[in-house]
């Protein structure tokens, strides 16, 4: 069974161990640029696909 992503959310926090809330910005910032790198590779993976 697939986690859900608050489960995994949840994990990654626990994970971290954050001591104050520029750790969580600052880790919130990486998984921001994470997260739109993947979909822009994506994209263009698929606009490139169908060229």
């Amino acid at each position: 069974m697939e986690k859900t992503s608050k489960e995994l959310l949840k994990e990654f926090v626990n994970s971290q161990h954050f001591t104050s809330t520029t750790d969580i910005m600052n880790s919130m910032k990486e998984l921001f640029s994470d997260v739109l790198q993947t979909v822009m590779k994506a994209k263009l993976e698929e606009k490139f696909v169908y060229e």
